[in-house]
């Protein structure tokens, strides 16, 4: 059985490269070198990863046997990529995990994670500031730049203005 995992989004240089978004429910790291299935046309076609570059935790670029030209990447732009199930795991984040982590907006500190809400929306978190002031963020593919388990570091690119909506 397969799992799709990923999209992929556009092609990316002269040699064949393609810039692939990866599903919400995984992170890059499902994808390795190896065997991979594209669905096209009804079908699952074999495709060899030659090459791959973690790019954030929800995009990748990546080298496919026998995709050496921008014309052939440009002809897989929004083809679904697919795993057998047993290596596409998918990947969640427990609450305990993010709990302490120290959060930034790029290179600038807000302050420490409190805890994960989950809402029929989206996830947020609630982050406790410099200041000792709560303010809640989408925790969204979007806006996640590297999340630093070694180090607990959230780094985030958040949209300006973002944070002191909440204050």
């Amino acid at each position: 059985m397969l799992t799709e995992v990923a999209v992929i989004t556009k092609p990316k240089g002269l040699k064949g490269e393609l810039n692939v978004h990866i599903l919400e429910d995984f992170q890059a790291e499902v994808l390795t070198p190896g065997p991979v299935f594209l669905s096209m046309e009804g079908q699952q076609i074999p495709y060899l990863i030659e090459s791959l570059e973690i790019v954030s935790s929800n995009m990748v670029r990546m080298k496919l046997k026998n995709v050496d030209t921008p014309e052939v990447a440009e002809s897989l732009r929004k083809v679904k990529m697919l795993l057998p199930s047993e290596r596409a795991e998918p990947f969640k984040t427990a609450e305990s995990e993010l709990i302490s982590f120290d959060v930034f907006d790029d290179d600038h500190h807000i302050g420490k994670v409190k805890e994960l809400l989950s809402t029929k929306a989206q996830d947020l978190i609630s982050v406790i500031t410099d200041e000792g002031v709560e303010v809640l963020i989408p925790f969204v593919d979007a806006f996640i730049v590297e999340q630093d388990n070694v180090n607990q570091k959230l780094i985030l690119n958040l949209p300006e203005g973002l944070v002191d909506l909440n204050r």
